[in-house]
């Protein structure tokens, strides 16, 4: 489906394109379609050319890297935001896929577009390099995080990631499996640490579908952890 207009979307302003003027919309928004997609869609597929820059609108993704003996979620992304926009501009084939955790609307420009938008347009070339240090700056956060942490930490981490920054809310879905691609452990230990903070009354789970009853216990185990 085509977009309908840049000019006047509510994400723009969360975008580098904030900076442009009704020209650059306009071309930005005659090389742009939309697309909206369920959930457990591949936005765009690993060893893949990566030809487009994708914004998220609505919605949640996961940066998937598959390997050979197990794969590895590196990053969750809630909208509105860029999806992997380094390697859509750094590289010719994605080192990794996006795939929809929740029903999700995509924004899909042609990457030649944003390659002329940087080079005439500094300030949107500034607000590029910004949106890729932040998120260089939290990719280090994360790593140090859990190289520090033990198992029930990380665990403890993800799921207070997921209700404070991903869902934004006390309930939300993740099976054990993304726990597992997420922190680099198994699911059986992943599930041992799901079943002791059950008992603790620390969440409650139904299916796949967990509610934070204890935040404050959460998050102290985080930091300890």
């Amino acid at each position: 489906m085509n977009i309908d207009c840049c000019e006047f979307c509510n994400a723009k302003n969360y975008t580098a394109a904030k900076v442009l003027n009704n020209n650059e919309l306009g071309e930005l928004q005659k090389n742009t379609v939309r697309l909206q997609l369920g959930e457990g869609v591949e936005v765009f597929k690993q060893n893949t050319e990566s030809a487009n820059v994708y914004y998220l609108n609505e919605g949640i993704v996961k940066l998937t890297m598959f390997g050979i003996h197990r794969d590895k979620i590196i990053k969750i992304i809630n909208s509105p935001n860029y999806i992997g926009l380094a390697a859509t501009l750094g590289s010719n084939v994605f080192g990794f896929s996006a795939i929809t955790i929740t029903q999700s609307s995509v924004c899909v420009t042609k990457k030649e577009t944003y390659n002329n938008l940087i080079s005439n347009n500094s300030a949107f070339s500034i607000e590029i390099i910004k949106h890729l240090s932040n998120n260089e700056l939290n990719q280090y956060n994360t790593c140090v995080c859990l190289l520090q942490q033990n198992l029930t930490g990380r665990v403890a981490s993800c799921l207070l990631n997921y209700s404070r920054n991903i869902y934004k809310k006390e309930k939300f879905n993740i099976n054990r499996k993304d726990i597992s691609d997420i922190i680099g452990q198994t699911r059986e230990n992943i599930s041992r640490v799901m079943s002791q903070f059950t008992k603790d009354g620390i969440i409650n789970i139904v299916g796949n579908e967990i509610t934070v009853l204890d935040i404050n216990r959460l998050e102290e185990i985080s930091k300890i952890g």
